[in-house]
């Protein structure tokens, strides 16, 4: 994005002040994200407006949020590594960025641990019972037999 934006801020330039190159490449960007189950929540240091060296202001739209999120440790953010163009929210301390809502993988992560919990107790209670049905046959009844028998022989 930050390419992209940088060419919109020189197409503006030479454009009376006006590009929508960043606001396609913005909308191509969400189209891609459509398919998969996280998208682009929000895109932070792309202003629309920017002021200019020579005074004017330029217009480059294309900034978006989608709303937020249910749980904000659900976004992950990607910053840009450099400004290309500089602007106010791309300094040398605060990066331009995009922010991921992973929500639903992470509720899928969720439903999969769970899933996994339940099918381990059902693994651990089939083998508990299995262990005392062996355990009685081996174990138990044998002593019972014999504690019988001794018991019928003490009793004559």
């Amino acid at each position: 994005l930050e390419a992209d934006y940088s060419r919109a801020f020189g197409d503006a330039r030479k454009n009376n002040g006006t590009s929508q190159m960043f606001a396609q490449s913005v909308k191509d960007m969400q189209e891609f994200y459509a398919d998969y189950n996280y998208e682009p929540w929000r895109i932070k240091g792309f202003p629309s407006i920017v002021p200019d060296a020579g005074g004017s202001v330029l217009k480059i739209p294309g900034e978006f949020d989608n709303g937020e999120p249910n749980r904000l440790q659900d976004v992950e953010w990607h910053s840009v590594e450099n400004c290309r163009a500089q602007r106010s929210g791309c300094t040398k301390d605060d990066k331009a960025s995009v922010g991921f809502d992973l929500g639903r993988p992470h509720r899928i992560e969720a439903g999969l641990d769970i899933g996994m919990f339940v099918f381990i107790i059902f693994v651990m209670v089939v083998l508990s019972y299995d262990i005392q049905r062996s355990v009685n046959q081996k174990v138990v009844e044998p002593l019972e037999r014999m504690i019988a028998k001794v018991r019928d022989v003490a009793s004559r």
